[in-house]
């Protein structure tokens, strides 16, 4: 059972026990800050097994593999969940180092003392959520984000390099979406035709199709899609490449290319993208 408050921005603060989570496979589209109040859980990430326990919260980034698989009878989770647009408004704010940190945030590398600020900024973004009539809502609203991000960083960085993906060898649908998405994780700038993971998985892409749109209701084409889509909106909010240098970062034949590729994705143009979060 879910209640919550959704704002102007999109932004959803809430709580919620996640009973309704248990075994199902997510591939996330938004990014969202969690603390447990109660109880424990035990929640895969992109393949990896973590506990996450009271008074401990993390962030959990878009397009990530996510899997509840058990949780506590007293278990409850306060969530603050802000779509791409919010987004894309930090990003643009913050270097691609500091973002490739946090997106190793995983419960249990933490404890309460290390979380002491995240918490505390945690608190007053979830109550300035609830508080839509603030003069400067969204200005205290983005900063506050800024501040729990880059918080998150100092607390996760020494922990960063430690993570390393572990491989799966069952044919579980579960095991193979993560190694699906391992795969794009690896070679997206390389493959970005179905049928090379596919192979590579040694499975059919009608039988990969089954598995993805089975599990995570999008198909695998829109999973390397996306996965793409996200890497180049933050390049170009992060940094100051041209569009060529970004489309050979990328491997695409030229911009021009990308840029189709792009707007069909996006919904907008490479240059309307990042003037738009300039």
């Amino acid at each position: 059972m879910k209640m919550g408050h959704k704002e102007s921005l999109g932004v959803e603060v809430g709580q919620t026990d996640w009973k309704e989570l248990i075994g199902k496979i997510r591939f996330t589209t938004e990014v969202a800050m969690f603390k447990c109040t109660s109880g424990q859980a035990v929640i895969v990430i992109d393949s990896q097994k973590h506990i996450f326990r009271a008074n401990i919260n993390f962030m959990l980034k878009e397009f990530t593999l996510f899997q509840v698989l058990e949780v506590s009878d007293d278990f409850c989770v306060t969530y603050c969940q802000f779509p791409m647009k919010v987004s894309n408004e930090i990003y643009a704010r913050i270097s691609s180092n500091i973002y490739m940190i946090t997106d190793q945030s995983v419960p249990d590398i933490y404890t309460e003392e290390s979380l002491v600020v995240a918490d505390s900024l945690f608190g007053s973004i979830c109550h300035l959520c609830q508080n839509e009539n603030h003069a400067y809502h969204k200005e205290m609203l983005i900063h506050l984000l800024l501040a729990y991000t880059y918080e998150l960083y100092e607390q996760t960085r020494s922990f960063a390099e430690k993570r390393h993906a572990s491989s799966s060898i069952t044919n579980t649908d579960s095991n193979i979406l993560n190694r699906f998405y391992g795969l794009i994780r690896k070679y997206h700038t390389i493959h970005r035709d179905v049928k090379f993971y596919a192979s590579t998985l040694n499975i059919s892409e009608r039988y990969l199709y089954k598995i993805v749109k089975g599990n995570i209701k999008i198909t695998p084409k829109q999973m390397v899609d996306d996965y793409v889509i996200a890497l180049i909106k933050k390049t170009l909010l992060t940094t100051s490449l041209s569009f060529q240098q970004i489309a050979d970062r990328f491997n695409f034949y030229d911009q021009s290319v990308m840029g189709q590729f792009f707007k069909r994705n996006a919904g907008m143009t490479l240059s309307d993208f990042r003037n738009k979060h300039a």
